[in-house]
């Protein structure tokens, strides 16, 4: 029984570590009615990442096809033709650096660290996190004024994996960031 207690504690905090690293902010222009709307068109996104050609536009493509779905699932229906308002992307990522001096133990303070400068020690840890941002932009197709934004952030230890989970890791993300878009309220 411990065991299993064990187990199911353990489980619970990987999956908070993952979810810990992510962010959604949302801004919505109150006086739009949503329930209005029935009909989206794209505009041009922008993506900037350190990738070649070919993986951004794997991860436009599969941008495209995660915000489709779930603006499907929501009621709306995809029309370049009398779109009711428009959307595109604006993503692109940077660096995050940590760095920590580790503790020389054969000393009775244990406080030295050892650097280029004073070889023969335990050094610095150096980390990396890639930290991606993730806008989802909706503007009324007349003004051009913005009428809901969604920021995503989430914070990456292995950029890589996610490139090779691409589909899986934006449909998350997608669906996290269009989680409070307004359900479209059906008439009739």
């Amino acid at each position: 029984m411990t065991k299993v207690l064990i187990f199911m504690i353990l489980a619970i905090i990987l999956v908070a570590a993952g979810v810990a690293g992510q962010t959604v902010k949302t801004d919505v222009d109150p006086s739009r009615d949503f329930s209005k709307f029935a009909r989206y068109a794209w505009q041009e996104n922008h993506i900037v990442a350190r990738q070649t050609p070919e993986v951004i536009a794997r991860i436009e493509g599969s941008l495209k096809n995660a915000i489709d779905r779930e603006l499907a699932k929501k009621g709306y229906e995809l029309d370049p033709q009398k779109p009711d308002f428009f959307i595109h992307v604006e993503a692109g990522s940077g660096y995050e650096t940590s760095v920590s001096g580790n503790k020389d133990f054969r000393l009775p303070t244990g406080t030295t660290v050892y650097t280029s400068q004073n070889p023969n020690g335990p050094g610095v840890d150096v980390w990396l996190t890639v930290v991606s941002q993730f806008h989802v932009i909706t503007t009324d197709p007349s003004s051009g004024a913005t009428i809901w934004n969604s920021v995503t952030t989430k914070k990456y230890k292995d950029p890589d994996k996610a490139v090779r989970n691409l589909d899986n890791e934006i449909g998350q993300i997608v669906g996290k960031a269009l989680k409070s878009f307004p359900s479209r309220k059906k008439t009739g």
